[in-house]
């Protein structure tokens, strides 16, 4: 059979010099596993090793599951200067915003996911959900209907 992700996961911890890749494999696999503490610990390594736009991406995703969102949309707002065309960054930082019950730079966000990758649908969600709490009833509409579009 396929190893467990568990496996895996001790299979990465025991190699004794690692890159900043198995680092990012590393949290992504603790991250699954609801490790969260510790993923954000080996994504924190991966990105000081070679902070690339993914990997401060992924930090800021950690950072956001464990409830960092300070954290989160700090290092989501850098991968965004590293790489203003990916989409993914804005996104996550979209939903970072709004848990934190900040609306505006929220659908700021989203609105550049979706700009970025008018395709993805769960931009678009977002970009809904956000504009109902900004009091902008029509544009929720409309940004849903184009989540379900897609």
């Amino acid at each position: 059979g396929e190893p467990s992700a568990a496996a895996a996961v001790d299979c990465l911890r025991n190699l004794r010099r690692k890159t900043a890749t198995e680092l990012s494999s590393l949290g992504e696999l603790l991250s699954q596993l609801s490790r969260l503490d510790e993923a954000v610990a080996a994504h924190e390594r991966a990105a000081r090793l070679r902070p690339t736009a993914r990997r401060l991406q992924l930090l800021g995703e950690a950072h956001a599951a464990t409830g960092a969102l300070d954290r989160a949309t700090q290092t989501l707002s850098l991968a965004i200067r590293l790489a203003p065309t990916a989409s993914a960054p804005y996104a996550t930082l979209g939903y970072a915003h709004g848990r934190r019950e900040r609306f505006v730079e929220s659908r700021a966000a989203f609105a550049g996911a979706v700009a970025l990758a008018p395709s993805d649908a769960a931009s678009y969600y977002g970009l809904g959900l956000t504009l109902r709490y900004t009091g902008e009833a029509a544009r929720s509409v409309g940004a849903l209907r184009a989540a379900e579009a897609r």
